[in-house]
């Protein structure tokens, strides 16, 4: 009959510390913090999440199909995220208002997005911001006025909008804008004298933009002006006098402006510094040069070497492997370009903290829309 009662005892005294042990630990147990909670709502809607060593997060890209604006009220909890990407026409300017919260980011990309003027006026909150992408978006020219307060503004890009030259002198107060993208704008050339109000201006594209011929003469009051691109523009003998007074530029792309073997030489007798990209010439055969078929690739004859129509002019890069059985390689070819291009920077997608070396990371990478 004791050991019957002992027993009992014992197990009572098990339960009682296991309940008391839940209780605890119910008790201690650190509720989720508003981020985590935010992670939680947007798992299965990021196409890439990356976080910084304390555990906050610092990069979110939001390109699937799947996501809605209502995901994004979720965003104003992420208050040390540094890079931001919202890309779907389905994204509207409903509820980007909760961007306004991410006063750390550097690096907006809203490319191909159905956002409009509304979500810049909550953009112009991000006073930290380096980077903004807008390419694709329904933002017009009024819409840039909200921009006017980023002083930190390194790169915007605005191609394929409506922006038009009346929106360029919204941009006059961005003192360390250094690379701005025009490309297929409604940019028609009058208000890019408002540029000569830039004075780190290094990169500037007005690709398939219909410029009249005597605006780019406005681009010699940039001193700090080095790459210029107007491929797809059709360059007369007016717009080409005003581009020999360039001599400013290091690098100039005029793909597909219709230039003349003639008109290149003469261009390229006044700008003697200046690097020309442009088409092949076709020979008097309508033999197209191309690279490994008897024709070296030039990318800026020497002083005493002219033009000719056998001669080929840093000739692209589709051209250059049309004829060869080589089949590009991404280690060879491919990363080497990206590199060239930035990507070893925290402006590339896939980079984390990419200062002091290339980390390149394809996780994330969306072939279809970047």
């Amino acid at each position: 009959m004791r050991a019957v009662q002992l027993q009992a005892l014992f197990a009572t005294l098990i339960w009682f510390t296991a309940g008391s042990s839940n209780v605890l630990s119910a008790e201690d147990a650190t509720p989720p913090t508003a981020e985590q909670q935010a992670i939680a709502a947007l798992r299965g809607l990021t196409t890439n999440i990356q976080f910084n060593k304390d555990g906050s997060t610092r990069l979110i890209r939001l390109s699937k199909a799947v996501v809605t604006n209502e995901a994004l009220a979720h965003l104003q909890h992420f208050t040390q995220l540094d890079y931001l990407a919202i890309i779907g026409p389905q994204i509207t300017d409903e509820n980007t208002g909760s961007i306004s919260k991410l006063t750390n980011l550097d690096t907006l990309v809203l490319t191909e997005s159905g956002v409009g003027n509304a979500t810049l006026s909550h953009v112009s909150e991000l006073q930290k911001l380096e980077r903004l992408y807008l390419a694709g978006t329904k933002i017009s020219d009024s819409g840039l006025a909200s921009l006017s307060s980023l002083k930190n503004l390194t790169e915007l890009s605005l191609e394929r909008t409506e922006v038009s030259d009346q929106g360029l002198s919204h941009l006059r107060e961005l003192e360390n804008l250094e690379l701005l993208l025009l490309n297929e704008t409604q940019v028609r050339g009058s208000g890019l004298v408002e540029l000569a109000e830039l004075p780190k201006l290094r990169v500037l594209y007005l690709e398939q933009c219909d410029l009249t011929s005597a605006s780019l003469a406005h681009l010699s009051k940039i001193p700090s002006l080095e790459h210029l691109s107007v491929n797809g523009v059709s360059l007369d003998a007016t717009a080409l006098e005003s581009l020999s007074m360039l001599t400013q530029l290091k690098h100039l792309e005029l793909y597909g402006a219709g230039c003349t073997i003639e008109q290149l030489n003469a261009l390229r007798a006044s700008l003697p510094n200046t690097q020309l990209y442009v088409d092949p010439e076709l020979a008097a055969s309508e033999r197209i040069a191309r690279f490994g078929k008897g024709a070296a690739p030039v990318g800026n004859p020497s002083k005493t070497e002219a033009i000719t129509k056998d001669s080929v002019l840093l000739v692209p890069i589709t051209q250059r492997l049309d004829q060869t059985q080589e089949t590009p390689d991404f280690q060879r070819h491919v990363i080497p370009l990206l590199g060239r291009l930035g990507c070893n920077g925290r402006s590339c997608h896939g980079s984390f903290q990419g200062q002091g070396g290339f980390r390149l990371s394809m996780f994330g990478y969306d072939f279809a829309l970047d």
